[in-house]
């Protein structure tokens, strides 16, 4: 079976499948409370067509603010996220120091549902890297 590349909108947000494993995640102004289950249906979605875990790239440089609401939702996830890494670009340091804070919260009351590792990194280039070094080590 061939995988299929897919790309999808949710408001100003792009999310894509780049096959076998990988998706890429820009996030435009807001990231709300409405933008939380196409965005968890997405990510499950693609794990589910390729087999197994995904390597996410985030591109942060246009997100806006990440609502509480949000925040809260994607805290209590009620499956594990299918990632073996996150890497994440673009951020200033407010929106680092929110999804630092998120990701701690969630590694706290649902540690496996959250067990990937993450960095911030200045591109995608740099994304993809760190995950060929990862799956190198697999």
């Amino acid at each position: 079976m061939t995988l299929e590349a897919e790309t999808k909108m949710v408001g100003a947000h792009e999310f894509r499948f780049i096959p076998p494993d990988r998706i890429w995640i820009a996030f435009c102004g807001d990231f709300d409370l409405p933008h939380a289950e196409p965005y968890l249906d997405f990510v499950h979605g693609c794990s589910e067509k390729c087999g197994g875990l995904l390597y996410a790239a985030y591109d942060l440089s246009c997100i806006g603010q990440i609502t509480p609401s949000l925040r809260q939702r994607l805290v209590q996830v009620d499956r594990p996220y299918p990632c073996a890494a996150v890497a994440l670009f673009g951020a200033n340091i407010s929106t680092r120091a929110v999804v630092t804070m998120v990701l701690a919260a969630a590694r706290i009351l649902k540690p496996k549902h959250v067990a990937f590792p993450h960095k911030f990194v200045e591109s995608i280039d740099e994304a993809n890297a760190w995950f060929d070094e990862l799956k190198s080590k697999r």
